[in-house]
């Protein structure tokens, strides 16, 4: 996802990157990256840079 809000004297955008990949028969492993500003409304007006790294559980 890429997000920008197009004012070039004080520009907020963001970028997010999302993969999940199979690690054994019912679970899948996923990698979240985000760089930019607005993750969260805490987060509105400061820049961040973040990875998170999970697991996914699917149906049995």
């Amino acid at each position: 996802m890429f997000r920008n809000n197009f004012r070039f004297n004080e520009n907020r955008s963001a970028l997010q990157f999302e993969v999940s990949f199979p690690l054994i028969e019912h679970i899948n492993g996923y990698i979240q990256y985000f760089s930019g500003y607005g993750e969260s409304l805490i987060d509105y007006n400061h820049f961040t840079n973040r990875i998170g790294v999970g697991v996914i559980v699917k149906a049995w």
